[in-house]
């Protein structure tokens, strides 16, 4: 069931990607960070997909513009760690989703 709400998942948001002109990276990104179970560190999100934090955070910044995510920011002794989570338009699709495939199946 998870394989095919990450599959689901991964096809709606690369339609709305693709909507906004944006890379595979960032459907990558917007995937990862939703299936994420809490916010998730731009350094994290480098590492998963395999950039550098410089460009994992454009594409991030990318997506909060689009909508599809929020960031939040906090200051810790040594600087600041900027944390992104799905927003709740990005929740609102694959809800949708998910509940016209229960309908229809």
């Amino acid at each position: 069931m998870l394989e095919r709400r990450r599959t689901d998942a991964g096809a709606v948001f690369h339609r709305v990607a693709r909507g906004f002109g944006t890379s595979r990276t960032r459907v990558e990104i917007l995937l990862f960070v939703f299936l994420a179970p809490a916010p998730l560190p731009v350094g994290d999100v480098a590492e998963a997909i395999g950039v550098t934090p410089q460009v994992a955070s454009g594409h991030l910044r990318k997506l909060e513009y689009a909508g599809l995510l929020v960031r939040d920011r906090q200051k810790t002794p040594t600087g600041t760690i900027v944390y992104y989570q799905p927003s709740r338009l990005a929740v609102a699709i694959i809800r949708a989703i998910d509940e016209t495939d229960e309908g229809g199946a």
